[in-house]
């Protein structure tokens, strides 16, 4: 081939001796065969080479009309995320790997109380049919856990607060009252407290000393009594074994950890009465989980709802400061919305002080099913 048909400026090995010849349009090796599985060769018409991207085996990116490139988005390769009219670039959300968190129609993101943690193409209530699990759900934009717990308090707290919360005279009082609000209602405890107190005993060493039937019956307004007086023998056995019982006992200047792991070793405190009794009677900094605080966090969707109590309380305390004061008006105003507007059904959500959130779930005939 003349030197000055080959795009390199080179003579090229001649056509004739079925060797590869180089493009007249890239300088680089044509393709070694056409549609029929022969070399390329002259053109029947003019006897000239024809260039590569004429040949069936033209590359993605070439055009079979003049052999110049062309948009990777026009060959037969596209990519997911490019135009195969333009070889623009298009919101990533248009192609088929759309990431769960983008609009399929704008590309844009949406918040990611709509997005859920579900899989491209589900809606939020699909996605909840399928299982999907929504625990610690970060908001959409550079908004996060830390940020979304305090707007929530807030909230809480310029509508509802202060609380002044837990009511007690004593450390002691507190205590009890920790053991006997479980499944009842606090005007309930209120009326068993007085009873306790009318009969000289609130201290852990009065009410060790009493008679068991007398001890009962003091608690009965409580519901669950012959329970309860069993459970709150048992935390002033632990109070007395670990010094000086009375109104203000000893135990409960022991470190946090340490003080904790000793009443959830208590027979019949869980969790959450482990953590009222650190924070409201020895105020110390652990946070309260409760049933309202599954339901307004998940309802929120920081949350799925059916994480361990640990999970949730790590929630808060990983991510809010170790504030005695702060924790314990938080989770008053969690009870108090709950009890108030935040019902398990048909939950007051039009006058809730939440109900502005912005990251709240969109399809709010949904909140009753959770």
């Amino acid at each position: 081939m003349p030197a000055s048909r080959a795009s390199s400026g080179k003579a090229g090995p001649s056509l004739a001796s079925g060797k590869v010849a180089l493009s007249p349009v890239s300088g680089k090796a044509m393709s070694t065969c056409n549609d029929s599985g022969e070399k390329p060769g002259p053109s029947p018409a003019s006897g000239k080479a024809v260039p590569a991207a004429r040949a069936s085996s033209v590359k993605a990116g070439h055009s079979p009309a003049s052999g110049k490139a062309v948009p990777v988005a026009r060959a037969s390769c596209v990519k997911a995320g490019q135009s195969p009219a333009s070889g623009k670039a298009v919101p990533v959300a248009r192609a088929s790997c759309v990431k769960a968190g983008q609009s399929q129609a704008s590309g844009k993101a949406v918040p990611a109380a709509r997005a859920s943690c579900v899989k491209a193409g589900q809606s939020p209530s699909s996605a909840r049919k399928a299982g999907a699990k929504r625990a610690a759900v970060l908001p959409a934009g550079s908004v996060g856990i830390r940020d979304r717990l305090m707007w929530i308090y807030g909230k809480l707290h310029e509508a509802m607060g202060p609380c002044d919360w837990w009511p007690g005279d004593s450390p002691f009082e507190v205590m009890t009252g920790a053991i006997l609000t479980q499944n009842t209602a606090w005007r309930n405890v209120e009326k068993a407290i007085a009873n306790l107190k009318h009969l000289g005993l609130m201290t852990p060493e009065a009410v060790l000393g009493a008679d068991r039937a007398v001890l009962e019956e003091a608690l009965r307004p409580s519901g669950y009594f012959t329970v309860k007086a069993r459970r709150l023998s048992a935390l002033c056995s632990f109070v007395t074994e670990r010094g000086v019982g009375g109104l203000d006992p000893e135990v409960l200047r022991l470190p946090m950890p340490e003080l904790r792991e000793g009443l959830l070793a208590v027979n019949g405190v869980g969790p959450e009465t482990a953590d009222s009794i650190v924070l409201y009677a020895a105020g110390q900094p652990s946070f309260v989980v409760d049933a309202y605080t599954r339901r307004i966090l998940s309802r929120h969707t920081l949350i799925a709802g059916d994480e361990p109590y640990e999970d949730i309380r790590t929630l808060f305390m990983g991510h809010l400061d170790p504030d005695v004061a702060l924790f314990n008006e938080y989770h008053a105003l969690i009870v108090r919305a709950g009890h108030s507007r935040c019902r398990p059904r048909n939950p007051m959500c039009g006058d809730c002080p939440l109900g502005s959130d912005p990251w709240l779930l969109e399809n709010l005939k949904d909140l009753s099913q959770r």
